[in-house]
């Protein structure tokens, strides 16, 4: 996901993702977590000019990527949850 996808998409827009009358418990707690994972990936992201160490930068970008990859497992879960996937 690039940072203008991050950028693009706000919590309101995940808001009412679930089906009518589905209240798994999930979906207000998988919403924020996921907001708040998007936030840190843009910090992050937005971080790395100004970070000289090159094993900094290393640390940065690696943890941005692997919670863009959390917010996908999310978003997973979410959509198993509202049973949108099939399959999974």
């Amino acid at each position: 996901m690039s940072d203008e996808d991050l950028r693009t998409v706000t919590v309101s827009e995940f808001v009412g993702a679930s089906p009518a009358g589905v209240d798994d418990g999930l979906q207000g707690p998988s919403l924020r977590a996921r907001a708040r994972l998007r936030e840190l990936v843009l910090q992050l992201r937005d971080d790395l000019p100004s970070i000289t160490d090159p094993h900094a930068r290393n640390l940065f970008a690696t943890t941005a990527d692997l919670l863009v990859a959390l917010d996908e497992a999310f978003a997973d879960a979410q959509a198993r949850a509202a049973g949108t996937r099939s399959g999974l």
